[in-house]
């Protein structure tokens, strides 16, 4: 009974997603780079209803992890710590900079088209709140606020 209770618990916590995101990281750097590693990457080339695996992750999981994040920030705007603009203004011109430092850097570094250049903010959208969530403190809801403002753009 009391395992049942402390799997419950676990959970039914934040830190529960944080940790299976660090638990999964692990176990898939350690497949990726065994024995096991072909057969790792294959497995995210099969075909699943004519599309790779890998394809299912990527816009299938990925467009509704967005989607989560644009409605948890809808609600920080409309109820929580964005719903003033006065502190709203940190997100929004981190939200700038997060699109505009790296892409800049890219361009600089890598003469390429812009419309074609890319900078993807999503895995570590994940990485920054699962490690937040985890070592949860008193400003971990506004500095959750300003990473989904971030990744969102």
């Amino acid at each position: 009974m009391k395992a049942t209770k402390l799997f419950k618990d676990f959970f039914e916590s934040e830190k529960a997603g944080g940790l299976v995101l660090i638990a999964c990281t692990i176990l898939s750097l350690i497949l990726a780079n065994s024995n096991f590693g072909t057969n790792y990457h294959d497995f995210f080339q099969t075909k699943f209803a004519g599309i790779s695996v890998e394809h299912w992750i990527n816009d299938g999981l990925m467009s509704i992890f967005f989607l989560l994040i644009g409605l948890e920030l809808e609600r920080e705007i409309y109820q929580g710590e964005l719903s003033n603009i006065k502190d709203a203004l940190l997100p929004i011109f981190g939200a700038l900079g997060g699109m505009f430092v790296p892409a800049s850097i890219f361009l600089l570094f890598w003469n390429c088209n812009p419309i074609r250049c890319r900078n993807s903010n999503g895995d570590r959208h994940c990485f920054c709140v699962g490690d937040l969530i985890i070592v949860r403190q008193q400003s971990a809801d506004f500095i959750k606020s300003i990473l989904n403002c971030i990744s969102r753009y």
